[in-house]
């Protein structure tokens, strides 16, 4: 009887056997050529067992075709306006402390 093994045990990709000792992962980063402001990019991680898998599955021509489509965007909610909110306080209490401080340091060096 075969072993059942969880969804989320890495496989490889070429023949389906469970990760073992000498693993070969391989990330492949292919663009769509938009240009540098409209680049896209799809990212495909895969892993195999052995070399030779990981050669005649690119032989073979099984990567599948790049998807360019756009990433999901998460809603903002109102914790996040919150958090952005208070960095922007900061920052310009900071900017305020250090205009201050040298308005006074110029102060003090003229006096």
């Amino acid at each position: 009887m075969a072993e059942q093994l969880p969804d989320t045990e890495l496989r490889c990709t070429y023949c389906g056997t469970p990760a073992g000792d000498g693993w070969l992962g391989i990330e492949v980063w292919r663009e769509d050529g938009g240009g540098a402001k409209d680049l896209r990019v799809d990212v495909e991680n895969i892993g195999f067992c052995t070399e030779d898998h990981a050669g005649r599955y690119f032989l073979d021509g099984r990567l599948p075709p790049p998807d360019f489509s756009e990433p999901e965007t998460l809603p903002r909610t109102w914790r996040d306006r919150l958090f952005d909110s208070g960095v922007l306080t900061l920052i310009v209490l900071a900017a305020a402390l250090v205009v201050l401080g040298v308005w006074k340091l110029v102060d003090w060096i003229w006096s």
